[in-house]
């Protein structure tokens, strides 16, 4: 089997993806519209192929040629259909991957919604949300990481949805005997340091805690780059908070796990989340989780068995809940027993892979439903 991959090369997500189908023996061809950062591909024998869509777009500028620039990528894309003999069309996120991935019309086009493509993009413009739909409706099969999302693709699409859960390895992500220092109170948060995930409300719940619970010894980690870095930076060094909060930067994914097995608490306040891959990883190595109540953590993260959903945007609320696992080190180890458990049935990685593997042969027989 010869699958075409149409998906970000830079993205952690479509290197995951890659490597398990490539491991589970798929002939994997990356095309992407944004160079890859490393050697990475390379070293698994995947061949890229890159086009630079977004470079033709900023020399023209205008509405009407970054259409236009759409069909051009088709069209290259389609020749490379034809040259590699592919035999599956399977893109990641659905608004510029999966529109150019659509406007081939090759078949079976397998179609993988990731969160902001979804949410956001159809709501920016009348323009934007046409090509939603136009690509949903295009795809021979819809892929998406949580039931919350695809509840919301309805809006869009009445096709049914396969749920892919993008779980982790449990074997790399899992617990530790004994926490790594246990003088002082660890709580941590690893995603994008961007506004939509409330990476200030993480700073301003910690500090609540901390100034109503000095006994604590608390200390914060935020992991993670992003746009706001440098603000929260001087923000956190203005209020005299440095010896408190540390910021580590990016962190590869290997050594995530180690970072994870140091804290007691994983701290998350997004604003949006379409899965919440990174509560997941935490539950895997039985940290106990705080997080708002958005559509993604509210399905991986179980209230009150896992960890505690707050409303959003509710530091009063994280500051209560960490508070409340402070002081009950027994409901912390339950949560964390639990958590562990909760992954190991549902966010197994090798299970989940097993679900795309699954569809690729039902296609491969044959079977694939026409649209």
């Amino acid at each position: 089997m010869r699958l075409l991959l149409v998906s970000d090369a830079r993205s952690i997500h479509t290197k995951r993806w890659a490597r398990a189908i490539s491991d589970r023996g798929v002939e994997v061809i990356l095309y992407t519209l944004h160079q890859p950062s490393d050697d990475y591909f390379s070293s698994l024998g995947i061949e890229v192929v890159f086009f630079d869509l977004f470079k033709y777009q900023r020399e023209k500028g205008t509405p009407a040629d970054k259409f236009i620039s759409h069909f051009k990528c088709s069209s290259h894309l389609r020749k490379i259909l034809k040259d590699y003999k592919i035999d599956i069309l399977h893109a990641h996120y659905a608004s510029s991957y999966g529109l150019v991935a659509a406007l081939t019309h090759f078949r079976p086009f397998v179609l993988s919604v990731w969160g902001s493509d979804i949410y956001s993009f159809p709501n920016q413009s009348k323009a934007n949300l046409y090509s939603i739909k136009y690509t949903l409706c295009s795809a021979d099969y819809l892929l998406s990481t949580s039931h919350s999302m695809a509840d919301y693709m309805k809006r869009f699409t009445s096709k049914d949805t396969l749920i892919t859960p993008f779980g982790v390895d449990t074997k790399l992500f899992s617990p530790s005997e004994n926490k790594i220092d246990n003088s002082y109170f660890s709580i941590g948060f690893v995603k994008s340091l961007s506004p939509v995930y409330g990476v200030e409300d993480v700073i301003d719940a910690f500090i609540l805690f901390q100034n109503e619970n000095p006994q604590s010894n608390a200390r914060l980690t935020i992991t993670g780059k992003g746009p706001d870095e440098q603000r929260l930076k001087e923000k956190v060094s203005s209020l005299g908070l440095s010896n408190k909060i540390k910021f580590t930067g990016f962190i590869p994914n290997s050594e995530l796990p180690q970072l994870f097995r140091s804290f007691d608490v994983a701290l998350f306040m997004s604003y949006r989340e379409s899965f919440g891959v990174a509560a997941v990883e935490a539950m895997a190595c039985a940290v106990p989780v705080v997080a708002t109540a958005t559509d993604g953590f509210c399905e991986v993260v179980r209230d009150g068995l896992t960890g505690i959903i707050v409303p959003v945007g509710d530091t009063r609320a994280a500051a209560d809940a960490l508070k409340r696992l402070y002081s009950d080190p027994s409901l912390r180890k339950r949560f964390a027993a639990e958590g562990r458990r909760v992954v190991e049935m549902e966010y197994d990685w090798d299970e989940n892979v097993n679900i795309v593997m699954n569809l690729y042969k039902k296609i491969e027989d044959g079977r694939w439903t026409q649209r």
